[in-house]
């Protein structure tokens, strides 16, 4: 009997030796795989800048991430100032930047949308054309970075309805020609006065 006990004991202590390590590699797994904790929508514009480069920002509801993407826009020169100091990569830097850009795309293109079809509209374009030439110079630094503009937008498209995305794509169009007419129109007024 006293064997047995024995042999039961040594046993336990077996299971026990094996499970307790691979028990602590499992919670420290855990523990690193737990999301972090959001930063506040309204907080620290480096760390926001962090926060949307992530899956926990991408899982968001759009309200939310608007939130988040709003308070970068208004404090890019802070990302920016960031990014010099190496608080920021280059690359969480652009990121940033071409969100900011995308939230001001969809702020206009919700506003254009909340407007009557015809004049109304037409003149909200002009206007978006006139602001942007006024706005080259600007004091942060537009950088463009066309492929990363187009999979933030794709990201964006990818959990909208048919209908929302087929507003975008037309917002974007009309836009894109109204600034492509205003630049002809600015090249020929320049060549007339020469």
């Amino acid at each position: 009997m006293r064997g047995l006990d024995q042999n039961r004991a040594g046993r336990t202590a077996t299971i026990l030796f094996a499970a307790i390590p691979a028990l602590v590699v499992a919670a420290l797994l855990g523990w690193r795989m737990m999301p972090k904790p959001a930063p506040p929508p309204n907080g620290d514009p480096v760390q926001i800048a962090k926060f949307i480069n992530t899956s926990q920002f991408e899982s968001l509801s759009e309200y939310d991430k608007k939130q988040y993407m709003r308070t970068l826009r208004k404090k890019l020169p802070d990302v920016e100032k960031a990014a010099n100091e190496g608080k920021l990569s280059r690359s969480e830097y652009a990121y940033a930047v071409e969100n900011a850009w995308m939230i001001r795309q969809l702020e206009h293109m919700e506003a254009y949308y909340q407007l009557p079809e015809g004049p109304e509209r037409q003149k909200y374009l002009d206007s978006l054309v006139e602001k942007g030439s006024k706005s080259t110079g600007n004091a942060v630094p537009t950088i463009k970075n066309e492929g990363m503009r187009e999979e933030i937008a794709k990201r964006w498209l990818a959990s909208w309805p048919e209908d929302r995305r087929k507003q975008w794509e037309e917002f974007r169009r009309v836009s894109h020609e109204k600034k492509q007419a205003a630049t002809r129109a600015a090249g020929a007024a320049t060549k007339g006065a020469a």
